[in-house]
């Protein structure tokens, strides 16, 4: 369960790291609209995009600490569908067991062997 986290924290990290540099374009990014002068428009704040882009920047700032939780975070869900699933399929086989009448296994000693006695 470490690897698959380790790549998920470092897939968001780097999404956090794009996600900042877009949200930083969208900030400065200027309009032609044909008359020559470009027209500088901030598409953060006239999409109300300012606690997202916040949140981007502190995420940026912390990307160990958001690392170690996105791998440990991975750990305890891959643990529990693991664990989960185990118990899913323990019921469906005694349950299929019970309904079947299961299989009974009888043990016996072989004639003629010692029994270490």
């Amino acid at each position: 369960m470490f690897l698959p986290g380790l790549i998920c924290a470092v897939v968001s990290a780097q999404f956090v790291s794009a996600l900042s540099v877009l949200l930083e374009q969208w900030r400065d990014a200027e309009v032609d609209i044909g008359l020559g002068l470009p027209l500088g428009l901030d598409f953060v704040e006239l999409l109300g995009l300012e606690t997202i882009e916040m949140l981007v920047s502190r995420l940026g700032e912390q990307s160990t600490l958001l690392a170690v939780l996105v791998i440990l975070i991975f750990i305890i869900v891959g643990g529990l569908v693991i664990g989960l699933s185990i118990l899913v399929l323990g019921w469906v086989y005694n349950g299929l067991a019970r309904l079947t009448g299961g299989l009974e296994i009888e043990l016996q000693a072989k004639p003629g062997l010692d029994s270490g006695a």
